[in-house]
Formats: C-alpha cells, sequence, structure tokens
C-alpha cells in the first residue's frame, strides 16, 4: 500500500467462490506478485485498460448506482477519509463491516449478466451468449 497502512478487503462470497475454485501452489492461490503484476494481467485481457481505471469504475458505480455514501467507498479504495491531519487524526476505525456490505453489493452487480445491468450489448454479442 501506498499509504503504508494494512488495509484488509472484505470478501464477497462471488470472490470466495472464485478463490476456491482456483488451483493451489501450496497454501497460496497467488504466487508472490511484484508491484506490476496486475497491470501485466489486465494488459493480456483487456488492452486498454488500467488499474486507474478499473478503480475509477468502482468509485464512479458507487456514486451513479448506489446510496452507499461517498466515505466509504473512498474506503474501499484505501484512500485517505480525514479533510486535513486533525480529522484524520479522530477516524481510527476500518469500516470493515460496511465495506463488506459495499463489496457484496459490488460483485453481485459485475456477476449480473451485461443485459441484465443495463447495458447495450450489440446483437452479435446477444445473440451468440443465447
Amino acid at each position: 500500500m501506498k499509504g503504508g497502512k494494512e488495509h484488509h478487503v472484505p470478501l464477497s462470497p462471488q470472490a470466495l467462490e472464485l478463490l476456491k475454485a482456483m488451483p493451489r501452489n501450496g497454501d497460496r492461490v497467488f504466487p508472490i506478485l511484484d508491484q506490476h503484476a496486475m497491470r501485466r494481467v489486465l494488459a493480456k485481457a483487456t488492452p486498454n485498460g488500467t488499474v486507474h481505471g478499473m478503480r475509477a469504475t468502482f468509485r464512479t458505480w458507487c456514486l451513479e448506482c448506489t446510496s452507499f455514501p461517498p466515505k466509504l467507498a473512498e474506503a474501499a479504495l484505501a484512500h485517505r477519509l480525514g479533510a486535513d491531519k486533525t480529522e484524520e487524526a479522530y477516524l481510527r476505525g476500518t469500516l470493515f463491516e460496511k465495506r463488506r456490505k459495499l463489496m457484496e453489493a459490488w460483485a453481485t452487480y459485475c456477476t449480473k449478466p451485461a443485459i441484465a445491468r443495463g447495458e447495450v450489448v450489440p446483437i452479435r454479442e446477444a445473440h451468440a451468449s443465447a
């Protein structure tokens, strides 16, 4: 983490199901990764995608499609929550249980078919998946 603070991420049931299905290397699902690993994986999956683009997509969804408080979305992204150092000094909680509900809503959104999310899907793609 850039801020040097530990950040625990609540995993949704969908994320846990995915992790349970993945092959393991001993006790690990993932090897120890360097700081550029996510960028390389994303480049293979989506050539024009960026890590910040994924984070921006999450943040935009929080703002436009949910009623979760903006500070909760910021906490999920491990951003600083205080407007200044004084406010930061009093914000000591992690909002973990509230972030769990947010991440469950995000997972539900991400695992819905594109048509159910209201996205426009070209007819050839909709036809191919039918």
